[in-house]
């Protein structure tokens, strides 16, 4: 929706100048702070929602993409079938014991496996290489053994139940942010500068930190207002043109 984009380093570079840094002693530290401030906003302003999928090496604790921010779907890649581990929550699961769940996963693996359940894991990458839709078959077992997700810290943990030698499949929502953005809407740049000064002032001055996060607050909200505007006319303009006459 945005006609014009400024660069973080720029917004980085003027909120030194605020602190009285010439020499752009705190840029890469302001930098970082304006990095988790634009993902947060674009989370809840943009109106867009983006599925990724990693293929990931096995291993015991795996560190997931940077743009994770939850899993929509896990699966276990292994001897050339996808079998799955756990689907989005608007899917109903199946109910299993842990030792169903494990002959249902071998079944999968060893190519047995006589189920119809089939489920597209979409935007599939190994690494850099895109390869598409992949499709896992199952409908899901108990987590108890297979992985734990820790959000906060980016890691899944493989549980002794997974093959060693199989790859873990990870659909998540992306953020569309961590990796690498360098420019944002000029709307978002206010509201970012103080977010990042609330952040810069934390541990130094909890009163400036205070100020700062209220001003954010006012102008998130602010380019949330606008941005929600622009959305209802948007979606008003699509449904007006649904209902024109000249639209056979």
């Amino acid at each position: 929706m945005a006609k014009a984009l400024v660069s973080l380093d720029t917004i980085s570079l003027d909120i030194c100048a605020d602190l009285g840094d010439s020499v752009g002693k705190y840029r890469f530290t302001l930098l970082r702070k304006l990095l988790e401030g634009w993902r947060d906003m674009h989370l809840y302003v943009d109106q867009d929602f983006s599925v990724k999928t990693a293929i990931l090496e096995y291993n015991n604790a795996i560190n997931l993409p940077s743009d994770f921010v939850y899993e929509t779907k896990v699966g276990i890649l292994y001897q050339g079938y996808l079998a799955v581990l756990s689907l989005d929550r608007n899917v109903q699961k199946q109910t299993l014991s842990q030792q169903a769940s494990e002959d249902c996963l071998n079944d999968i693996w060893c190519g047995t496996y006589s189920g119809d359940w089939c489920y597209p894991f979409y935007n599939c990458y190994r690494g850099s290489e895109f390869l598409g839709e992949m499709y896992g078959l199952g409908r899901g077992v108990p987590q108890a053994g297979f992985y734990n997700i820790d959000k906060k810290d980016g890691v899944i943990y493989i549980g002794s139940l997974v093959p060693e030698g199989g790859e873990v499949v990870v659909e998540y929502k992306s953020d569309g942010v961590s990796e690498g953005i360098k420019l944002v809407p000029t709307e978002m740049a206010m509201a970012l500068k103080y977010f990042a000064k609330s952040e810069f002032y934390a541990d130094k001055n909890p009163t400036q930190s205070q100020i700062n996060r209220n001003n954010y607050e006012r102008e998130y909200n602010k380019v949330k207002r606008l941005y929600n505007f622009q959305t209802a006319l948007y979606m008003s303009q699509k449904i007006n043109e649904s209902f024109s006459p000249t639209n056979y």
